[in-house]
């Protein structure tokens, strides 16, 4: 758990400097959650009221469309935030699940602290906000690929963003994030691999 609040608080002073008073104040509202593997920490019709700090562990954030067919939007591994900002902003049922794919420790923190703490330490606001214009410009970017990168392409660039994930998720779950299936997620990697020898 110590060790859980020194890596949110290193988070948190990558943007902002906190005093001690405004340490101890934050992390009073903070909670400590574990999640086994596959548990879910939000299914879609539920409301969202927090934000989530992963301490240990992965987690995926996914609809599912009317065919039962998940589409993986994001994930989020030690030192990334996660959540629903639609539900909680808009106070409206989730369409999102998130679900821990291995054993998974969170510090969560309610939207009403959270408002709380805006307040009594405005620095965390400015936090947020660029933690929120981050996630944004990513999500863009990720929409940008989708219309004009090839699946190949798109491969590519997770693999040099995000490579150090694939030894913790699988070839369905990556297929699900660049939009393709597996089999030709397996068809792309082959073809890689003959060309790269």
């Amino acid at each position: 758990m110590q060790q859980g609040i020194q890596l949110i608080l290193d988070n948190i002073s990558k943007i902002v400097s906190l005093t001690k008073e405004e340490q101890d104040l934050f992390v009073s509202k903070l909670q400590y959650l574990e999640y086994k593997k596959k548990e879910f920490f939000l299914h879609e019709g539920q409301f969202s009221n927090e934000l989530n700090f992963i301490i240990e562990g992965c987690v995926l954030v996914f609809y599912t469309d009317q065919t039962g067919f998940s589409h993986l939007i994001q994930f989020a591994i030690e030192d990334w935030w996660v959540g629903d900002i639609a539900s909680s902003t808009h106070n409206i049922p989730t369409q999102l699940n998130i679900q821990a794919v291995e054993k998974t420790k969170v510090l969560r923190i309610s939207k009403e602290d959270l408002e709380y703490l805006f307040d009594a330490i405005p620095k965390l606001e400015r936090f947020f906000r660029i933690l929120l214009q981050k996630r944004v410009a990513n999500l863009q970017q990720r929409i940008i690929s989708s219309l004009s990168k090839t699946a190949t392409e798109r491969f590519l660039e997770f693999r040099e963003q995000y490579g150090f994930l694939e030894n913790r998720i699988t070839q369905l779950q990556i297929a699900s994030f660049l939009g393709v299936t597996p089999e030709f997620l397996s068809m792309i990697r082959r073809k890689l691999n003959t060309t790269n020898k």
